[in-house]
């Protein structure tokens, strides 16, 4: 009797391991991001981490550019690279119910031709971009005090990844200046919804195990 208890137990513990694992099955995926001038791509991957991976930070070209850029400080969310703005930034796979945040910067250089009212920023997805285990977000934290025009802060949109082509844009007024801190500052979040038939079994496992254990202290 005992043998079958815990072999009922360690059947259990398996099942709950099992389900912890569909509930992290956040898997590999992409967006690309980006206005006229230049751009960068984020995303998640098994070899990847939340830290410096060896990315290298933008530097001016000396040519007319309108950036999106994300920018990393050190010691902020794990960084331990340099100061700086970067156009590629991969993190580790996410856990179930965890949210991990990248800050993109819009600034366009003070030598952009006065004709260049307007910019735009765009997202896409060029691999596996999953819409169902996953919710993206996009939201406008801050622009230059000297704008009043586009979209308002605190605005939020909803990003859903197939694949492919552009899926989200947003416009707003050129803004130049040489520090593009001062610029329009954007979160992009990806968040990863657990499965309801997994916290099922998650439940179940548990409520399995605590059934086990209230029978042996009362034998």
């Amino acid at each position: 009797m005992k043998t079958k208890r815990v072999c009922l137990v360690v059947m259990v513990a398996l099942g709950i391991i099992s389900a912890s694992q569909a509930l992290a099955s956040s898997g590999y995926w992409d967006w690309d991001f980006g206005v006229f001038g230049y751009g960068g791509k984020i995303g998640v991957t098994s070899v990847t981490t939340d830290g410096y991976d060896g990315e290298l930070p933008i530097t001016y070209g000396g040519v007319p550019t309108t950036y999106a850029a994300i920018y990393h400080e050190e010691g902020v969310n794990g960084w331990d690279g340099p100061n700086g703005f970067y156009t590629t930034d991969w993190a580790a796979l996410l856990t179930p119910g965890q949210t991990k945040t990248w800050q993109i910067y819009v600034w366009s250089t003070l030598d952009v031709p006065a004709d260049y009212s307007t910019s735009g920023l765009a997202f896409g997805s060029s691999g596996i971009v999953p819409i169902e285990d996953y919710r993206f977000q996009f939201t406008l934290k801050s622009k230059p005090s000297s704008i009043t025009d586009g979209p308002e802060v605190g605005t939020t949109w909803r990003l859903y990844g197939i694949g492919g082509g552009t899926e989200f844009g947003v416009l707003f007024p050129t803004y130049r200046t040489d520090n593009g801190l001062t610029g329009y500052h954007f979160e992009f979040s990806a968040t990863v919804v657990p499965e309801p038939s997994a916290f099922a079994a998650l439940a179940c496992g548990l409520v399995g195990i605590l059934t086990q254990a209230r029978k042996r202290r009362s034998q």
